[in-house]
């Protein structure tokens, strides 16, 4: 058994997974605007909430960067920002953690499992609190370039650059292209 975690701004989300089903849910509020150790306490309640004996692994997805479990990059939660997330939790629970964009882990996941699946090329764009993305192009995952695209040309190319059309043109070289949006 697994445990997935949705780290976001607003909510903190964990399941309980086992062969690929899902068998317990909890959501709980993340209150970026609290302390760093009471956002701490909300991600190890809402872990604890679906923990069971027998876990082999916790995946957690994080609206930002991070290496080797460190948090580099969370605007939606700065006071996390330079925190070994990963190191904090393997003391805590004991299993394997992996941490990894939450907009990479979508692509990913829609990769192996949902809308992509079967399909070599495809651009997974998320919209929540913040914007995320991912490209997996001849099924090898690559950051999104229209996400730093995004990031650098700022809010005004947002609508230009979540066009399917737009999307579709200039990646349309690729044969079984899937936008997900």
């Amino acid at each position: 058994m697994q445990i997935g975690v949705d780290i976001g701004g607003t909510k903190i989300e964990a399941a309980l997974i086992s062969s690929n089903k899902i068998l317990k849910r909890i959501i709980l509020p993340t209150e970026a605007d609290k302390s760093k150790e009471h956002i701490l306490n909300n991600i190890l309640n809402t872990i604890s909430g679906v923990k069971k004996e027998g876990i082999t692994r916790i995946g957690i997805g994080i609206p930002g960067r991070q290496d080797s479990g460190k948090i580099i990059f969370i605007p939606n939660i700065p006071t996390l920002a330079n925190f070994n997330l990963k190191h904090f939790l393997e003391n805590k629970f004991g299993c394997k953690i992996s941490i990894e964009n939450d907009a990479a882990c979508f692509t990913l996941a829609e990769h192996r499992y949902g809308a992509g699946k079967g399909c070599r090329n495809i651009i997974g764009i998320t919209l929540g609190t913040g914007i995320g993305g991912g490209k997996i192009i001849d099924n090898l995952f690559k950051w999104c370039l229209l996400i730093k695209l995004l990031l650098r040309e700022g809010l005004d190319t947002i609508s230009m650059a979540l066009s399917k059309s737009l999307v579709s043109g200039i990646f349309g070289k690729f044969k079984n292209l899937r936008v997900l949006l």
